[in-house]
């Protein structure tokens, strides 16, 4: 089995000088009307779209891509590409992160319906 971390940083597509960054849906494959908003959103230059996605398991993961970026774009954003997938001990500071964003959503969709 492998863990998020160690699965990630041997990627079998990764090419030198490369981090892998998230897998993103292939919707050329499964929607052909439907443009690949989420690749598109990110910003960073050096991006690269893969082939085949996988899961933590090292499984093939159908209708996802890997998505792929320079190690000096990161770190010269002061980006440590070695932290980008949390450990254990991080998992609750994203928790709280995400909570937050939870209640400013409910927020504005409150405030949008009235």
């Amino acid at each position: 089995m492998f863990s998020r971390s160690s699965f990630n940083k041997n990627h079998p597509e990764k090419r030198n000088g490369e981090v892998f960054l998230t897998n993103v849906g292939d919707h050329d494959r499964e929607f052909l009307f439907l443009e690949d908003d989420n690749y598109q959103r990110i910003g960073w230059k050096t991006k690269r779209k893969g082939s085949v996605a996988y899961d933590v398991n090292g499984k093939e993961v159908y209708g996802m891509k890997p998505v792929f970026v320079q190690r000096s774009e990161l770190e010269k954003a002061g980006i440590n590409p070695g932290n980008l997938w949390p450990s254990k001990g991080n998992y609750r500071l994203i928790i709280a992160w995400v909570a937050g964003v939870i209640v400013i959503l409910t927020i504005i969709a409150f405030a949008i319906l009235k």
